[in-house]
């Protein structure tokens, strides 16, 4: 563990530089992977720190000012994308970017950018590899297919750079910088301007425009929109953007689309568009048949137009690449405060269905914790701020029980190092108030917690910061009683982990020792009769051994994602433990950057989500990482009482009730209805339908038993009803 202080500034070559990140956390979708027919070079134009041979006056676009004397790197390396906005006075076509190349670089590439908005860029046009082995000299790129841009039209364009610490590879003016056009950088997730880092230049990225009057017929796919990047399985629309590079407006334009998998085509379609399309306009066009990939392949998208008497046919194709996958990483709007956070506990309350984000520290400030408690509504997609937790602290856990969230123990922010804490404070949602409940037996930072039946918390393992190693010890909270008492030890020292709970079993799948990562996941069964004994028994070993990372249970099935490998490399992969098979398995597709840190991930299984909120993206304490992700494995979450599913079924709802639920729902047609209730956790706890039905209104009653035939507690519990293959999920409260 490392509770350190590292603070990194952001500055030019001569003092400080950008804070370091190991790799670009947002990097532009298809990174290499739409390209032209051709690969170009790259030239050196001019050597030394001279300015490079300039076109005729109004022959370049830049916004960057001749003088330079700087260039901007990352503090410990990697990698980071840049981007100037420039903008066509008159209708031109950009043949060249040129660029300054300070120091070397690796992993090159230069992208081209369509029209976006003034604080992002539009479709990938471009990305060309070129050689970053050249040092203080101007690089110049031609353009295998040049962009013809319309009066008043934006293109962005600017290289990636992968650098070694102690390296600048990008050279800047000596600005001012030119405000939302000159001094784009994504090296976190997101672009920004370097003006609000505050570092106020220019980079030295121009375009050269083409010289002559364009020829009389010349069209060409632009780029490749659909199908492109990653895809869930379904039936797409091909869709390309076609632009007339040349003088003559055009009409009865052929455009055709080859999908292509291992070689072979797999899809073939042709369509024409109708124009006019005037001299440099652009058009969108839908090929007329939808295609449909296999789940888990990849394949090469080529598009292409065939017009009568074109006379550049170089750049007449696109080309892109796709992969299906059953479930994708996206993002989700950041909280308005602090979202650079790590250490902090993400708690999900199933009841209200709402993700909290509370505590943790900010910009990587290993000693500086916050009180902060930030509310996320996932059907809204919106955040709001709560009443602040009455004591800052991080590395912590959190858990939802009976209508309430626990933050349990963590460390605060006595200087100079903090102190480990016992404190347990409580938060109401409906209330939007905290109150002290009685301590934890010990003080503990890192621990792991899990709630059994909606009825007690068990707080596993931790340390105190002055200890060498941890706890073994398991502490059981009873908030209805507001006392502790003492479960059966962990087999081992666990602290830096985290844990999930599925039914009466604990799993404990990743947790640090002292000295080594555990080597195997632990399954804890909880004794119904006497909920402090805990059977614990060896599961299986795990491919990667880690520590530090989210957990979460969803569906009977335990997830971990991130953490340190053998105590050593922060990794970005995603693991799966099925309850029903005993197995481990990888989740695909890893998350998008690696994460560490604990406690960042947490489950929404109405909709069968995983929701994951900051983190550490590098392992270090030392990079803001302001990411917020989600991916669903299943059927979009619902609100209660009407649900409208396109004719296969309509018109859910649950009749609550003491000792029993009622769900009504309307089958529009005969079909093969399932229908299953679980527990917050995901796990299937009774299955009241499974059977053909005909159309019509139709209802089940659920009387509060297991398919064992034992009472469930009281709480919140799910139901998901399928008819045909078509799911739609809700949320049930039972009450006392």
């Amino acid at each position: 563990m490392r509770i350190g202080t590292t603070i990194l500034s952001l500055m030019l070559v001569v003092g400080l530089s950008l804070a370091a990140q190991t790799a670009a956390t947002n990097a532009p979708a298809n990174t290499g992977t739409f390209s032209s027919l051709l690969h170009p070079g790259d030239a050196i134009l001019s050597p030394g720190s001279g300015l490079p041979p300039t076109d005729p006056p109004g022959d370049t676009l830049h916004v960057d000012l001749e003088a330079f004397n700087n260039a901007i790197g990352l503090t410990n390396g990697g990698t980071f994308y840049t981007a100037a906005r420039l903008t066509a006075a008159a209708a031109c076509t950009v043949k060249t970017v040129i660029f300054y190349k300070w120091d070397v670089s690796t992993d090159n590439y230069l992208f081209v950018w369509g029209s976006g908005t003034t604080t992002n860029p539009g479709p990938l046009i471009e990305s060309m590899p070129y050689t970053g082995s050249a040092t203080m000299v101007w690089v110049s790129i031609n353009l295998l297919t040049p962009v013809a841009l319309g009066a008043g039209e934006d293109i962005w364009v600017g290289p990636k750079m992968t650098h070694s610490a102690g390296t600048y590879p990008l050279g800047t003016d000596d600005g001012p910088a030119v405000a939302t056009r000159g001094d784009w950088i994504n090296y976190q997730g997101s672009w920004i301007e370097l003006s609000s880092i505050p570092l106020d230049y220019n980079w030295h990225i121009r375009a050269i425009l083409g010289h002559g009057a364009p020829l009389a017929h010349d069209v060409g796919v632009e780029a490749v929109l659909a199908p492109k990047g990653t895809v869930v399985p379904g039936a797409i629309a091909p869709k390309a953007r076609i632009r007339n590079y040349g003088s003559n407006s055009e009409t009865d334009i052929p455009v055709t689309c080859w999908i292509d998998s291992a070689s072979v085509h797999v899809f073939t379609d042709t369509t024409t568009y109708p124009g006019p399309l005037a001299p440099a306009a652009t058009a969108d066009v839908t090929f007329p048949n939808s295609w449909t990939g296999a789940d888990g392949n990849t394949y090469q998208v080529t598009m292409f137009t065939t017009l009568s008497g074109d006379e550049i046919p170089a750049d007449d194709t696109a080309r892109g690449s796709v992969t299906v996958q059953s479930a994708v990483w996206e993002t989700i709007p950041k909280p308005p405060s602090q979202p650079d956070r790590l250490d902090h506990a993400t708690v999900y309350d199933p009841l209200n269905d709402r993700i909290y984000m509370i505590g943790g520290n900010p910009e990587g400030q290993a000693g500086t914790f916050l009180n902060l408690c930030q509310e996320y509504n996932p059907v809204a997609r919106t955040w709001a701020a709560k009443a602040p937790m009455p004591t800052a602290r991080g590395w912590l856990a959190g858990s939802y029980c009976a209508g309430n969230i626990y933050i349990i123990g963590g460390i605060d922010n006595t200087v100079p190092a903090g102190v480990a804490l016992a404190v347990n404070e409580c938060f109401n949602p409906a209330a939007n108030t905290w109150s002290t409940k009685t301590a934890r037996p010990r003080v503990g930072l890192g621990a792991s917690e899990v709630v059994w039946r909606d009825s007690l918390i068990y707080v596993m393992g931790g340390r105190d910061t002055a200890l060498s190693s941890g706890y073994t010890n398991v502490d059981i909270y009873d908030p209805a009683a507001d006392a502790w008492t003492v479960g059966t030890a962990l087999p081992s020292i666990g602290y830096m982990g985290s844990a999930a709970i599925i039914g009466d079993t604990i799993f404990m799948v990743q947790a640090y020792s002292g000295s080594a990562c555990w080597p195997n996941l632990y399954k804890g069964a909880i004794n119904e009769t006497d909920p402090t004994q805990i059977a614990w028994t060896a599961g299986p070993a795990p491919t990667e051994r880690v520590y530090s990372g989210g957990t979460a249970a969803m569906d009977g099935n335990v997830y971990w994602l991130g953490g340190f490998i053998n105590a050593s490399t922060v990794t970005n992969h995603v693991w799966k433990y099925s309850t029903l098979t005993g197995a481990i398995t990888a989740v695909m597709p890893n998350y998008p950057v690696t994460l560490a840190r604990c406690n960042f991930m947490v489950a929404r299984p109405s909709a069968q989500e995983l929701y994951v909120l900051a983190g550490d993206v590098a392992g270090d304490w030392a990079a803001p990482n302001q990411q917020y992700w989600h991916i669903s494995f299943g059927p979009p979450s619902v609100e209660e009482q009407h649900v409208l599913l396109g004719g296969s079924f309509d018109n859910v709802s649950p009749t609550l009730g003491r000792d029993h639920v009622r769900i009504n729902f309307t089958v529009a047609r005969r079909g093969n209805v399932t229908l299953g209730v679980y527990d917050a956790t995901g796990a299937l706890v009774r299955t009241l339908i499974n059977s053909t039905l005909e159309s019509g209104s139709q209802s089940a009653t659920w009387d509060r038993t297991s398919n064992s035939g034992r009472r469930v507690a009281n709480g919140s519990y799910f139901y998901r009803l399928t008819v045909d293959g078509r799911s739609v999920s809700g949320k049930s409260v039972l009450f006392n």
